[in-house]
């Protein structure tokens, strides 16, 4: 586990793209915390860290965002206004989940059951208006 401690949104940013070296094919990666909490930020950053020609947008109004340029695919998903995890089906979860890229989640609580159970974990806490509080749990570190 580690923690970091960033002050601005691009600090936010720089930490995902030193993260993103860490990553390899086949990692999913969950990401909790709040409105606001700098989870797009975070993505933003290991979208750029992987090399990726795109910039990160917050997919929140499609469920899925990919980004297929960079060092290995990138299927960024937010599942905030998922209704129900049926919708995952017709999504092809499973391909994406169990490809060769990396899948990134937002608000993976609302997907626990189809989790991994190896995954990475990241909690983003807000302390006031700029700063944030970043948990870092690597595959198979207990939260």
């Amino acid at each position: 586990m580690r923690s970091f401690i960033t002050k601005s949104n691009l600090e936010t940013i720089e930490c995902g793209i030193h993260l993103a070296s860490e990553f390899n094919s086949g990692d999913v990666v969950c990401f909790h915390g709040g409105l606001g909490a700098g989870k797009t930020q975070m993505i933003k950053g290991i979208v750029e860290g992987m090399e990726c020609a795109d910039l990160a947008t917050s997919p929140t109004f499609n469920i899925i965002q990919e980004y297929l340029t960079g060092r290995l695919p990138i299927y960024n998903f937010d599942f905030y206004r998922l209704e129900s995890t049926t919708e995952l089906v017709g999504l092809g979860f499973d391909d994406y989940l169990f490809g060769d890229g990396i899948c990134l989640m937002e608000w993976a609580e609302k997907v626990e059951s189809f989790v991994p159970a190896v995954h990475w974990s990241i909690n983003i806490e807000i302390i006031d208006n700029d700063s944030r509080k970043i948990t870092i749990f690597s595959p198979g570190e207990k939260e």
